[in-house]
């Protein structure tokens, strides 16, 4: 029987957070991370998710790994709806799904050598018969990311930026996963070390069949990797299509903006003219309607009176605004 083409769904999924005032910049009362989000991820796809800081991204990938507790909605892996899960119901799927974090020695224990840390989720998950054998893996896990096995013995202070991220992709891989999130992993990086570090991952992605969620705040690394891309902002997606579709036509006001603040490696080169106007807005206090609006050069008043539906325009192609007499 052949699997789904689909890996992971979302169904009208929320993530919302409660406050004092204490944590979210001194306001108390709702944060709307995450609202009404529907999407599919294929299996063996990148899917790419764009959005500027404060979007709601990386909570939308820890929601999908049940790192943060969905408010409202579903998350479906594999046809299975995990939202509800308990701790030992979702023992099975933590093997399945993995992360690769944005700073990668936050990630690693500093007391860990390399080869204990990525032996842990081996015993965790009971695989490999004996210690010889999880070791072996851990030789073979550092020599798929371009590590050496001495590095095994050594500890996380004793690695540059780009090594501890090989490390932290080991250990994501360490237990064969289907599906991985990978958050922002190498905005923290020089530019000459992000690239070795898409290489890889782009070369993980074919050889272990791997599906992904690639999260970014950067365009040309989300087009590097990506087959489809997802636009978000301010908890909601605006866009999503192929990326060669959305990166020659985007047909969102923001994320038409986005690519125009792509500095062109093309002296002279068309570009897009929208302009992001303002900041974003407070997710405590979001405009009504379009939540774009505030910031849109083709808002009009009925843009402030219902929340555009995310709705296909073309094959493939989806956005969520009501102005189709712009483009």
């Amino acid at each position: 029987m052949n699997k789904p083409d689909t890996l992971v769904e979302l169904r009208n999924l929320d993530v919302h957070f409660n406050s004092s005032g204490a944590g979210f910049g001194g306001k108390a009362g709702t944060l709307r991370a995450v609202s009404d989000v529907s999407l599919s991820i294929r299996r063996g796809e990148v899917l790419g998710l764009v959005g500027e800081s404060g979007s709601g991204k990386s909570t939308l990938g820890q929601a999908i790994l049940r790192l943060v507790k969905p408010t409202s909605g579903q998350v479906l892996f594999d046809g299975d709806d995990i939202t509800k899960m308990s701790r030992s119901e979702l023992h099975p799927y933590r093997r399945r799904m993995q992360v690769v974090f944005q700073d990668p020695y936050s990630a690693l224990d500093p007391r860990q050598t390399i080869e204990d840390a990525l032996i842990e989720p081996l015993e965790i998950h009971r695989i490999g018969a004996n210690s010889a054998v999880r070791l072996a893996r851990v030789h073979d896990l550092l020599s798929m990311v371009g590590l050496q096995h001495s590095h095994a013995r050594r500890y996380p202070h004793e690695f540059s930026g780009g090594q501890r991220q090989r490390i932290g992709i080991a250990r994501a891989v360490a237990l064969e996963p289907e599906f991985i999130v990978a958050d922002e992993p190498v905005s923290a990086l020089d530019v000459s070390i992000q690239a070795q570090i898409l290489a890889l991952l782009r070369d993980l992605r074919q050889r272990l069949k791997l599906t992904l969620l690639f999260v970014s705040h950067d365009l040309a690394v989300i087009r590097y990797l990506s087959d489809r891309v997802a636009v978000m902002y301010l908890g909601r997606i605006v866009e999503i299509a192929p990326a060669d579709a959305l990166y020659l036509n985007p047909l969102h006001p923001y994320t038409k903006a986005l690519l125009a603040a792509v500095p062109s490696r093309t002296p002279g080169a068309q570009r897009h003219k929208e302009i992001l106007l303002g900041d974003l807005p407070s997710p405590h206090a979001l405009p009504s309607g379009c939540s774009f609006r505030s910031r849109c050069p083709y808002a009009v008043s009925a843009c402030a009176t219902s929340v555009p539906p995310l709705l296909e325009v073309a094959p493939g192609h989806a956005k969520a605004c009501i102005r189709d007499d712009i483009f």
